[in-house]
């Protein structure tokens, strides 16, 4: 009886532990097995507004440096070149008080010219001193006015160098300079050739 009863007890024992096991088994089992969630980024849901950062609006002013319109400047030509076999054309003209450290004589004022004496067709070269060149002006009666451009010539940026040899299709551009009475606007400057005639001329109207 007692030995059935020992039995008893140890099976019992033994039962326990099975179903212990079995349920510790199950546990785990069931937490391996289980899905691990998994986070995913977000994503944007299409329906929903789109969040964009917001500038302020530019206009082109806003946007480019403020460039001042182009000076727009036009060179005047006082008179074309001619046919001439010698050509004579006047590029610029003003009137000064004083060139360098020079000063007209009294009543008088500087006229500067800057020329351009182009040989078209005098095969040999054409001689250009400063007697070839020469001003008239009704102020001034018939008397033609020399050129006083070696006088002064070291105050000018770019005084017309002579006496030169201007060759067939060559040409000598520079400045020549003649005094004239200080109330005169309209002039005539004669480019003088070896016989003494006028073999090219141009007007200046400076009133």
């Amino acid at each position: 009886m007692e030995q059935k009863r020992t039995d008893f007890l140890i099976t019992a024992g033994l039962c326990s532990l099975l179903i212990l096991a079995v349920s510790i088994a199950g546990c785990t089992s069931s937490d391996a097995g289980a899905p691990v969630p998994v986070t995913t980024p977000a994503q944007a849901d299409p329906t929903s507004p789109s969040t964009t950062l917001a500038l302020p609006s530019q206009t082109p002013s806003d946007t480019q440096a403020a460039v001042p319109p182009a000076t727009q400047t036009q060179t005047t030509i006082l008179s074309a070149p001619s046919q001439d076999p010698v050509s004579l054309t006047i590029n610029s003209a003003s009137k000064q008080t004083k060139v360098y450290t020079f000063t007209p004589n009294p009543g008088n004022i500087f006229l500067l010219l800057n020329i351009t004496v182009k040989n078209n067709a005098v095969e040999k070269g054409f001689d250009l001193t400063e007697s070839s060149i020469s001003l008239s002006y009704a102020k001034n009666g018939t008397s033609p006015v020399p050129s006083i451009t070696s006088k002064v010539r070291g105050g000018l940026d770019n005084p017309l160098i002579m006496p030169t040899r201007i060759e067939q299709h060559d040409q000598r551009t520079g400045q020549v300079v003649f005094g004239v009475a200080d109330n005169s606007g309209r002039y005539t400057i004669n480019l003088i050739g070896t016989d003494g005639t006028v073999v090219s001329s141009a007007s200046i109207d400076l009133r």
